[in-house]
């Protein structure tokens, strides 16, 4: 499936440079075929038959992020009556558990399960930038407001750890808040994707990979509070090496996950993965 889909539910089938497309509902049936051989078509359209019910079916919600509760799904929505939902996975039926939905401010981009704390973090209504805090029953504990988020179809991540929560913010720079919704950092770079460790944060901007220290803020002439950057990669885009000039030509990271062998892993859309060692 695309980050962009529409209705009608389907599933797309890939095979090299070949490409086919199955409706869902109201029937299963193939709506468009490009080369992938009848033999193939035949397997997938008995693949989806047999798990056609299996697919957690969201009811009428949209979907803009997920994450895992032991053996339950959370998700969130922007749709006008979407908001928080929760899923069973064990049953077979994946059946809705429970929903939050109240307006504009239940309108979700991002979802994040922290495990060691035992809390649910959201990212609501882009307008105003609302973090929601819950439990693991779904229940609200507290929320508070970080600002405009711009654009508002853009990544948005938000992540935390036990200490602090994270927000990518678009165009609107990153912020780094406590649990109780005090702003302890930030940056004014554009901020599409963050990852975390005990030091530093590692920021996908719109000029490459940025990597800020976490523990060490400064304050502007207007009082507002940020994180120093302590190293920066500018990509120049396919073929080329990781430079540092600022006057080079930049290209914009989409998200960035700081891996278990300790390199840093960017990915920039269109011009692909770029790894890095820190």
């Amino acid at each position: 499936f695309f980050a962009n889909e529409h209705l009608p539910i389907h599933v797309h089938l890939e095979n090299a440079d070949d490409l086919a497309k199955i409706a869902l509902e109201p029937e299963i049936k193939l709506v468009e075929n490009n080369g992938i051989k009848a033999k193939d078509i035949k397997r997938a359209m008995n693949i989806v038959e047999e798990y056609k019910e299996e697919r957690v079916n969201l009811t009428g919600y949209s979907a803009n992020c997920v994450d895992r509760i032991g053996d339950e799904l959370v998700t969130i929505s922007g749709y006008s009556n979407g908001g928080i939902n929760k899923f069973g996975l064990t049953d077979n039926s994946n059946q809705e558990k429970k929903h939050i939905k109240g307006g504009d401010d239940y309108q979700g981009k991002y979802v994040y399960y922290n495990e060691n704390k035992g809390k649910i973090i959201t990212l609501n209504n882009t307008d105003r930038g609302i973090v929601t805090i819950y439990n693991t029953n779904m229940e609200e504990e507290h929320s508070f407001e970080v600002g405009s988020i711009y654009p508002t179809d853009g990544k948005n991540v938000c992540i935390a750890d036990n200490e602090y929560i994270y927000i990518c913010k678009g165009q609107n720079g990153f912020a780094m808040y406590d649990y109780s919704g005090n702003k302890i950092g930030g940056s004014k770079k554009s901020a599409n994707g963050v990852d975390v460790d005990e030091k530093y944060i590692y920021l996908a901007t719109g000029d490459g990979l940025a990597i800020l220290d976490r523990n060490a803020t400064y304050t502007d002439a207007n009082g507002d509070t940020y994180n120093r950057t302590i190293k920066k990669f500018n990509y120049r885009g396919r073929g080329a090496t990781s430079v540092t000039n600022e006057t080079d030509i930049k290209q914009s990271a989409n998200f960035v996950k700081k891996g278990p062998d300790g390199r840093i892993y960017v990915a920039y859309g269109m011009y692909g993965l770029q790894i890095y060692e820190f």
